[in-house]
């Protein structure tokens, strides 16, 4: 039987926690950007983690 591995879709929201994880972000910036991402997630326009406004 031939596997198909399927590659999962990277998220915005992976990606921050990637970057993150990686460099050394001040924390003050850690909770700016966490704040923006709570504002975004309880707006009218939030759809879903990989929306475009998150990429940016």
């Amino acid at each position: 039987m031939e596997r198909v591995h399927k590659m999962e879709e990277v998220t915005a929201i992976d990606e921050l926690s990637r970057l993150i994880s990686q460099h050394k972000v001040p924390t003050i910036v850690i909770l700016d950007v966490k704040q923006r991402v709570e504002d975004w997630r309880s707006s009218i326009s939030y759809r879903n983690d990989n929306d475009q406004y998150l990429w940016q």
